[in-house]
C-alpha cells in the first residue's frame, strides 16, 4: 500500500470517526495545548522542567487532502501545452511532518535540528507556482 493512500486513508478515517461522534452529540471539544503538548506532560510527571530547560523536543505533521469536480474548458492544454487543469474530476493532497530538537550549549547558546518531511500530489500534476498554491501547504517546496 503507498505511503501517501495510508495517510490518507488516516486522515479519513479521525475525519469520520469525528463527525459520527458529533452526530451522537457526544463531547468533541478540542483538547487544549498542555494536554497536546509532550513537553508539557513530561513536566507533569517530573521528567522536565519547562521554566528552564536544557533541552526541547516537539512535532508537527499536516494533512490536507482537496478534490475538483469536471468541468467544461475550451481552452485546456491549447497549442500542445501540459501546464491546464484537466477538466476530469480529481483529487489532490498535501502532507507535512516536522520535528524541531534543541538543547542549550551553554549560557547564552542554542543549536536546534529542524528536519522536515513533505509530501504532495497536485491537482493535474502542475509545477511551480501552480503546483504549490493548492492550499498554501506547498509554499515550502
Amino acid at each position: 500500500m503507498r505511503a501517501g493512500f495510508r495517510a490518507e486513508a488516516l486522515a479519513a478515517t479521525v475525519s469520520l470517526l469525528t463527525v459520527a461522534a458529533m452526530a451522537r452529540g457526544e463531547a468533541t471539544a478540542a483538547p487544549s495545548e498542555s494536554e497536546l503538548s509532550g513537553m508539557a506532560q513530561l513536566s507533569q510527571h517530573g521528567l522536565h522542567d519547562l521554566v528552564s530547560e536544557c533541552w526541547n523536543a516537539y512535532a508537527q505533521a499536516t494533512y490536507i487532502s482537496s478534490w475538483k469536480l469536471p468541468y467544461a474548458a475550451a481552452y485546456t492544454n491549447v497549442g500542445g501545452s501540459p501546464n491546464s487543469l484537466t477538466t476530469e474530476a480529481e483529487r489532490s493532497f498535501t502532507g507535512s511532518a516536522t520535528l524541531m530538537a534543541g538543547a542549550r550549549l551553554w549560557r547564552g547558546a542554542e543549536a536546534y535540528v529542524v528536519p522536515e518531511l513533505i509530501m504532495l500530489r497536485p491537482l493535474s500534476g502542475l509545477h511551480g507556482l501552480g503546483g504549490s498554491i493548492q492550499n498554501f501547504e506547498l509554499q515550502k517546496t
